[in-house]
């Protein structure tokens, strides 16, 4: 599956610190209403990450191409059974109203015990939305991480930046 390339020809980028409101609405910014579709009856997906560390936030037309390829997964395997499961079966339609915003299902919300502060971030074709102490924690290792040794990823090395 190729990065979801907007009409603009930008991907989802950056990372945005939001509020969830008392009902548990997240106000998309204002840059990504245009890309979601907002305005045009835009269908979008929200589930759970496969680790279930954040949520993911698709544009229907992605999800469908990622759900193609979870059915076709197989189901003997134990860890891509428990994968198929965890996204699947949390996919939640979502639509925007004319504030720009979307509810989190209050399902969603309590498996990843979100509040009120969460992150937006761009991941190329879907956004994560992050609990505010997860995604802290996770930045924080991945920063961890890349101060070490990386010329063990043949991976990184092609990497020229």
């Amino acid at each position: 599956m190729g990065p979801l390339v907007l009409e603009s020809g930008a991907k989802f980028r950056g990372t945005s610190k939001l509020s969830l409101d008392a009902r548990g609405r997240l106000t998309v910014p204002s840059k990504y209403r245009e890309a979601l579709g907002f305005g045009d009856s835009p269908q979008l997906i929200v589930t759970l990450e496969k680790q279930a560390r954040c949520l993911l936030l698709y544009r229907l037309e992605e999800w469908e191409e990622t759900e193609e390829k979870l059915i076709n997964l197989p189901d003997w395997d134990p860890k891509v059974a428990s994968v198929k499961q965890v996204m699947l079966l949390h996919a939640t339609e979502v639509e925007p109203d004319n504030h720009g915003r979307i509810l989190i299902p209050p399902l969603l919300r309590e498996r990843l015990v979100i509040d009120r502060q969460v992150y937006l971030s761009g991941y190329g074709n879907y956004f994560q939305i992050w609990e505010e102490s997860a995604f802290e924690a996770t930045i924080s290792s991945a920063l961890e991480m890349v101060k070490g040794d990386l010329s063990e990823s043949p991976e990184l090395q092609k990497l020229s930046i």
